[in-house]
């Protein structure tokens, strides 16, 4: 294993070259969006765009349409084994995929780089150097993050990676098709064993906290949303129970947590799991320090009031408070 200056992320076998993608590849940028017809000749097609290449892999769900000329609709075509590689966006460049099967009568925007084998080079190969490329940060590297990142087309050709015999290529390909799937379905697995998991904590909850421990005679309760309640239980108002309620100020903070000696600001994700996460926060300095007003108290409980609507309202309890905390006002 040794490495090589042109491709500083990696080390690769001795015996294997290195090549630039643009030497072994077509990299192809897509077309401008065209909404509207030039000449009596265009097409109206589907076109694949970065919407398309989510993180979980290539997703054709939500289609549209826009006009090619034949030209066009024959040199921006999607052939079975072509790598589409994500052009831009804070969130997505680099994101890539294989397209498993030639997508007949598709055609792709310029948010896509279409990167196709040359030879007998094998576009999975090359899919998986990417995947593995973007997860080492080397792909932010490349397109110097500042603004908007983008990925050209140049960028992606000049890269350099590893260019083993194209049969060695295929050999790792189907071997990484099939242990990628074998973990992509035990992931699948525990996703769908969590899902049940906070399912029953809902459940579980829920039947405390409306029906008690005890097995008691029930009555329609007070609320909706509760329905019966246990017989000897009473129905009241939150403000009833609760001594005050307040909330923090909006100030700026970096993304980094607080260490002791400075002061922090919850963040919504603090709450949203439904229990208290202290590391949750960003650090508050120069002049924002003196407009914090609320410090986060042991034994209070935190709701979520601006959030994403699946969780306003989430809470959490403050089993202990680091003393450098504070509410934001979205807490």
């Amino acid at each position: 294993m040794s490495a090589d200056s042109r491709a500083p992320w990696l080390q690769v076998v001795d015996e294997w070259p290195l090549a630039s993608i643009g030497l072994t590849h077509q990299v192809t940028l897509g077309k401008m969006l065209a909404d509207k017809q030039s000449e009596p000749t265009d097409v109206l097609r589907p076109y694949l765009r970065a919407a398309h290449i989510p993180p979980g892999g290539l997703d054709l769900s939500d289609p549209k349409l826009m006009w090619f000329s034949p030209t066009e609709a024959a040199r921006l075509d999607l052939r079975r084994g072509d790598v589409v590689v994500v052009e831009g966006g804070m969130g997505g460049y680099g994101r890539c995929d294989i397209v498993p099967d030639d997508l007949t009568g598709w055609g792709f925007q310029n948010s896509i780089n279409r990167v196709r084998a040359r030879g007998d080079n094998d576009g999975r190969f090359t899919k998986y150097v990417l995947q593995l490329a973007r997860w080492t940060g080397y792909i932010e590297v490349l397109c110097s993050v500042s603004t908007m990142p983008h990925l050209t087309a140049e960028k992606l050709a000049a890269m350099v990676i590893p260019n083993p015999p194209g049969e060695l290529q295929s050999r790792i390909a189907d071997f990484l098709d099939r242990e990628t799937a074998e973990i992509d379905a035990l992931i699948a697995k525990q996703e769908q064993l969590i899902a049940t998991l906070q399912e029953d904590r809902i459940a579980t909850i829920t039947h405390a906290v409306t029906r008690g421990l005890d097995s008691e005679q029930t009555v329609a309760g007070g609320s909706v949303w509760v329905g019966e309640r246990p017989r000897t239980w009473t129905d009241t108002k939150l403000k009833y129970l609760i001594a005050s309620v307040e909330s923090g100020t909006s100030v700026n903070g970096s993304d980094t947590s607080p260490s002791a000696d400075e002061l922090g600001v919850l963040k919504t994700s603090a709450v949203s799991t439904g229990r208290f996460v202290p590391g949750a926060s960003k650090t508050v300095v120069g002049e924002d320090v003196e407009r914090l007003s609320s410090p986060v108290r042991t034994g209070t409980l935190l709701v979520n009031r601006a959030n994403s609507p699946q969780f306003v309202g989430s809470a959490a309890y403050v089993d202990h408070a680091p003393d450098n905390l504070y509410l934001s006002d979205k807490i």
